[in-house]
């Protein structure tokens, strides 16, 4: 009898780690093309400002999104390149994660603002308030590579656009 209870309760405690590892994903969107698109158009347009008079462009993965709270939360690579004698040149740029507040009309998704954490000594702070528990540590070891990546996109967007126009 007590094996048995042994293997109940090992098998409980598997269910309930498999819920708790899924919570907040059974809901997530699922994301289109216009959808990605209104996400991309929003980072460039409200997160930074360009200051060589340049152009923003921008690169994301998304890390957890949940429809039932209206977030999405994503890492995203936002950088300015700019012509300087002839040259494409890179000026202020972020890489940060986020959390962008969505709602759905008519079929489309809507940004209707973000969070970011804020730099420095309170990052750590905001990340724990922010960001859902199970994508925390994802943050906090969040790979070069994929930053790089994310920068070989933009880098790609931005020759693209200099060579055939916006």
């Amino acid at each position: 009898m007590p094996r048995k209870r042994g293997m109940l309760a090992f098998i409980l405690l598997l269910l309930l780690a498999a819920g708790c590892r899924h919570r907040g994903y059974a809901n997530s969107f699922n994301l289109t093309n216009d959808d990605r698109k209104a996400i991309e158009a929003y980072l460039v347009e409200k997160i930074i400002e360009p200051v060589f008079g340049g152009r923003i462009f921008c690169a994301y993965r998304v890390l957890l999104s949940d429809r039932q709270t209206g977030k999405i939360c994503l890492w995203a690579l936002i950088q300015e390149f700019y012509r300087e004698l002839g040259d494409l040149r890179e000026g202020t740029g972020i890489s940060v994660p986020l959390v962008l507040d969505v709602r759905e009309h008519n079929g489309k998704l809507l940004v209707t603002g973000h969070t970011l954490p804020a730099d420095g000594g309170n990052f750590p702070a905001d990340i724990e308030r922010l960001f859902p528990q199970q994508i925390k540590k994802q943050i906090c070891d969040y790979p070069a590579k994929e930053i790089q990546e994310l920068a070989a996109e933009i880098r790609a967007k931005a020759r693209l656009t200099e060579q055939h126009g916006p």
